[in-house]
């Protein structure tokens, strides 16, 4: 059972050597771990300031509420809590929960539904020293900091590191973690992850179902545990997330002292939308005998692990929330209280970090541990916490109706016999946004909402929640005609007094509405672009954490819409004589199934392009792709910067070669900059990823995992010919396919 081949140390070495964090192109930047402010009293005067330091939280589980964040740790005395508005800049509020008679709280995790905070917890009773007295635990609070009040004990027998999500159908489920299921077993036993249906927030089925269990050497924490030669292995930490018709649920193998110990993936493919969790067909990937590690200790970082993960500020990003402690710990440290101490080896020295999520096709990655400096969380296009001084609606906002105020971090339409309008100034047509809302109580029910584009009082979009129908409706006017509306109907036990939060993606006249996480409603709307903001119809409503951030991506219901920000390009191949090949007819693209094809039976190379207005300033663009043939010619490209067939820079894969060229053209003149290998193992028939940021002048460039262009593109595309806009382009000849196509602009 024990790991010996050579084959396997050099897996396991490969693991160690993957890239940790990517290069920095923003002037904000940070570097783990994260600092948090403490409060402290100092002077005669007793005033309270902040000091900022590196405090230990281990088994960090983030939760974004009304557009701010909370992190929940482990903690001998009971759950702390830290607060942020940013991801970067923490401040610690102490203790969330403690229970009189109990200690150890182990990996919490908190969700928000309906006006409430629940909170699952493990712990165990002070008289016990034994870790597997340790039972999962509910609490309940009205404010994410606390404090949470003791409601129900889950199990009576060892339970640890819940997870309670929501599927598309908006049913709860519990990921947890427990010895029985496999504790007997006579080859692998150990610790599992299993999941369960909850039919309310502190009632479960008791019909579990396995996720994940142990399949590899690397997951044993103790050999020969029982004396009877099986060893001991260790799946814990549960933490699921869904895209794209994919279920995927990272979990921590082995024990944070292990050299092992690593972040691992099982995944399940989606059977059509709202199928039980339970009854999924999960997987590790890549395979149940591969140890590929998510994330797993290096020369700087040791014990990473133990895992949330959460969508950064500009609403997109996906950045994952990790424990890991320096292999060469500083001597000083402080505890979660606050405490600065000298600290043995023993102790506890588990800080929160923080790290990238990227995607190659269906698979994720984390750019980390890292310990250099990374660029900070990507801003939204506009957002407002409504968190400055109480009065008139800040700078971004004009009032069109209504009695609009900022009142304790919230925005407040108070006057129930006017329709309230409040408008942003500028001007969205794509783009993802998020707010909280809440019908302020009146006994004549309310409508409140979010205009999602409004021209004028005769031309405009809105999503309204009815308070007294029950229902959220999409609408337009044009030329003040209000057109047929769309409809579905609220959650059972919806309660408009507390807040929900909406979340809207919008492609030209494609609408998608989410409400608490939960897919409702799509919709086209006849308005293309125009200002957003909230509304009340004879109402009073609250409004909290907005933001929205320019974006369009390709997906099955956004195809007419993203089809139309393309153009065809021309290209002038550095290997056929200067001569140009023109996309001319189109019929050689489709979209099919959400994704983009090209079809030409011959090797000539056709162009598309994104309209240029996307990316004249900073931008990130990533998009999956493969080809579908398995002759060994064709080429396939991607334009970080195209003006037209004389001024360019691309990336060209050539099947035949097996390399990747970087190819700049200035005049009419192309020159092949650098020719990169690719490993021998690269398919182009399975998916790969370009995935490119560009802050100022600063470009970074990814082929999957590799960083193949990072500093300022050479293309001077003005410099030749001022009237010329780059673009980005992708290049094709002979069968390709292209996936997740996405720009934030």
């Amino acid at each position: 059972m024990h790991m010996e081949s050579n084959d396997r140390e050099r897996e396991v070495e490969a693991a160690r050597q993957a890239l940790s964090g990517l290069p920095t192109l923003r002037q904000e930047k940070f570097r783990n771990p994260a600092s948090v402010a403490v409060d402290s009293e100092k002077g005669n005067q007793g005033r309270i300031t902040s000091q900022p330091t590196i405090m230990t939280h281990p088994d960090p589980y983030v939760l974004k509420h009304r557009g701010q964040y909370y992190s929940y740790a482990t903690h001998s005395g009971g759950v702390t809590v830290l607060h942020s508005k940013d991801l970067l800049a923490w401040r610690s509020h102490g203790y969330a929960f403690q229970m009189e008679g109990q200690h150890q709280f182990w990996a919490p995790s908190v969700v928000y539904e309906n006006g409430a905070f629940y909170m699952y917890v493990s712990c165990y009773p002070l008289t016990e020293e034994d870790a597997h007295y340790g039972t999962m635990k509910v609490a309940v609070s009205e404010s994410p900091l606390g404090p949470f009040e003791y409601k129900k004990t889950l199990f009576d027998t060892f339970s640890i590191d819940s997870h309670v999500v929501k599927d598309e159908a908006g049913r709860y489920y519990l990921f947890y973690s427990n010895n029985e299921y496999s504790g007997t077993d006579p080859y692998r036993p150990g610790t599992v992850i299993l999941v369960d249906r909850l039919t309310d927030m502190m009632t479960l089925e008791h019909e579990p179902k396995l996720v994940v269990e142990p399949s590899i050497e690397e997951e044993i924490f103790a050999v020969d545990r029982f004396g009877d030669g099986r060893d001991w292995h260790t799946i814990e930490g549960a933490f699921y997330f869904r895209r794209n018709g994919m279920h995927y649920v990272m979990y921590s193998g082995n024990a944070f002292g292990s050299p092992t110990y690593f972040l691992g993936l099982s995944a399940a493919k989606g059977q059509g939308g709202q199928e039980d969790l339970r009854e999924l067909s999960w997987g590790k990937a890549p395979s149940a005998k591969t140890y590929r590690p998510l994330l797993q200790q290096n020369d700087q970082v040791e014990g990473a692990g133990h895992n949330s993960m959460v969508v950064g500020p500009n609403l997109i990003e996906e950045w994952v929330v990790y424990h890991g402690r320096a292999v060469k710990p500083a001597v000083a440290e402080t505890s979660s209280e606050g405490d600065a101490s000298t600290q043995s080896n023993d102790e506890e020295k588990r800080q929160m970090r923080l790290d990238r999520m990227l995607w190659q096709g269906d698979h994720p990655w984390i750019a980390g541990p890292s310990s250099e400096e990374q660029d900070a969380p990507a801003k939204a296009s506009f957002m407002d916490h409504f968190d400055q001084e109480d009065g008139a609606p800040g700078k971004g906002w004009k009032s069109a109706g209504g009695q609009w105020e900022v009142r304790d971090g919230e925005l407040l339409q108070t006057n129930a016999a006017s329709l309230g309008t409040i408008l942003t100034e500028h001007v969205y047509e794509h783009y993802v946004a998020e707010l909280s809302l809440k019908a302020i109580d009146n006994h004549a029910g309310a409508r409140y909402g979010f205009y999602s584009a409004y021209r004028d009082a005769r031309n405009y979009s809105v999503i309204v929640l009815d308070k007294g129908r029950r229902t959220l409706e999409i609408y337009s006017v044009r030329n003040g005609i209000r057109l047929e509306s769309e409809a579905a109907s609220l959650p059972t036990g919806f309660q408009a007094k507390a807040y929900h939060e909406m979340s809207v993606e919008k492609t030209g006249r494609q609408l998608a509405v989410h409400l608490d996480g939960v897919l409702l409603l799509r919709a086209f709307i006849s308005i293309t672009e125009g200002r957003v903001g909230f509304f009340t119809q004879y109402a009073m409503a609250s409004f909290s954490g907005f933001a929205i951030t320019r974006s369009f991506k390709l997906e099955r219901e956004t195809a007419e819409e993203f089809a139309a920000l393309l153009r065809a390009g021309e290209y002038r191949d550095a290997a056929a004589n200067g001569s140009a090949a023109a996309s001319g007819m189109m019929p050689q693209w489709t979209i099919e199934d959400g994704q983009l094809r090209h079809r030409n039976p011959g090797n000539e190379p056709s162009i598309l392009l994104l309209d240029s207005r996307f990316t004249a300033g900073d931008f990130q663009f990533r998009m999956d792709w493969s080809l579908d043939h398995e002759r060994q010619t064709g080429m396939l490209g991607f334009f970080p910067v195209y003006g037209n067939a004389d001024h360019y820079t691309v990336f060209q894969y050539e099947r035949n070669g097996h390399l990747l060229k970087h190819i700049q053209a200035a005049d009419g003149i192309s020159e092949i900059i650098h020719a990169i290998n690719l490993p021998a193992a690269f398919d182009p028939m399975e998916e790969h990823c370009f995935w490119m940021k560009r802050a100022g002048e600063q470009t970074l460039i990814l082929l999957d995992q590799t960083v193949i262009f990072h500093g300022k593109l050479q293309a001077d595309l003005t410099k030749a010919e001022p009237e010329l806009s780059a673009s980005v382009g992708i290049l094709a000849s002979g069968e390709a396919a292209f996936r997740h196509i996405e720009v934030i602009y």
